[in-house]
């Protein structure tokens, strides 16, 4: 298997089936991160879609010197989701790692008391974290959801290292107090 280094210089040379490649490669990746930022199924395959385009067109500018190709996704998927944010104020943020199809085979192996304790529990976390600020919840799920450094973290948001450590400790930690609180109420 080819790595991504590879297949974006491919890509540079108009190679579509090495887009092809990572298109299938990361494209699950992207839809669940749009879907977990707007709640908006079409708004998020519209986003995702919108990256790749950007990829194809960007590829002959990749140079990988200073970020990898997944840290170079994340950052031209952060700017289109910081566009929209800021054209139409989305704050809807449905937080299952799983897609749908995924969670629907899992639940019949697991008895009913159990998924409606996980599923008012994952709506507790959702609720939670939609309290957070925009940039802290970005990091969170950058972090938690999508499986960045925080070197990355700080390469897509275009923010110091420390920046980005920052808004981590800070939105995990209001988030913990959120959460404290909420699960208080709950009992």
């Amino acid at each position: 298997m080819k790595e991504d280094r590879e297949l974006i210089a491919l890509c540079a040379r108009g190679d579509e089936d090495a887009f092809t490649i990572l298109y299938h490669r990361y494209k699950s990746r992207l839809l669940n991160y749009f879907y977990r930022l707007f709640g908006n199924r079409e708004r998020a395959e519209e986003l995702m879609q919108e990256t790749f385009v950007r990829v194809w067109r960007a590829a002959p500018k990749f140079q990988g010197k200073e970020a990898t190709f997944r840290t170079w996704l994340y950052a031209i998927s952060h700017h289109l989701a910081a566009s929209q944010l800021r054209k139409r104020r989305y704050l809807s943020l449905p937080l299952s790692k799983e897609s749908e199809e995924e969670h629907l085979s899992e639940t019949n192996a697991v008895p009913l008391e159990q998924q409606l304790i996980k599923k008012e529990e994952e709506e507790i976390v959702k609720r939670s974290i939609l309290r957070l600020p925009p940039r802290q919840r970005e990091v969170i799920l950058l972090r938690h959801y999508e499986g960045l450094t925080c070197r990355e973290i700080s390469d897509v948001v275009g923010c110091p290292l420390g920046t980005a450590k920052t808004r981590f400790h800070h939105g995990i930690k209001k988030l913990h107090t959120i959460l404290k609180t909420e699960l208080h109420n709950r009992a």
